[in-house]
């Protein structure tokens, strides 16, 4: 700006150095339509950007009530896994006694005769063996 002189009464610079002072000027008004340009940019997209992101909450609304509802169901089957674990464990002890029970010989008091009046023929009807 050495040599640049300010004419305020027609507004403008002369003189030497006045061509980078111009050109100094136009860039700070250039950065000025930038500034606009990139407000009416951002005045453009907002809602976008807004509806975007209310999307997204509802999203994540709908992830973690699904999460929520995934949690319920694994401890539904871990509470009915346990629950069979239990019978199986039941049906287990009644085969190992009843294992226990059939490798014994049969209790007998003295005096009691063990007698069959039937045979299988007499119990299964004869249409059955033809």
């Amino acid at each position: 700006m050495v040599g640049a002189r300010i004419n305020h009464v027609h507004r403008g610079v002369h003189g030497a150095g006045a061509e980078s002072v111009q050109g100094f000027l136009a860039g700070v008004s250039a950065v000025g339509d930038s500034q606009e340009q990139i407000t009416r940019s951002v005045d453009r997209i907002a809602p976008s950007v807004v509806a975007n992101q209310e999307q997204m909450t509802r999203s994540i609304d709908r992830i973690a009530a699904s999460q929520e509802e995934i949690a319920r169901s694994v401890n539904r089957l871990t509470t009915g896994q346990e629950q069979i674990t239990r019978e199986i464990t039941k049906l287990q002890e009644i085969a190992q006694y009843a294992l226990y029970k059939s490798s014994e010989p049969p209790v007998t008091s003295p005096g009691m005769a063990l007698q069959c009046s039937h045979t299988l023929a007499d119990l299964v009807p004869r249409a059955s063996f033809q």
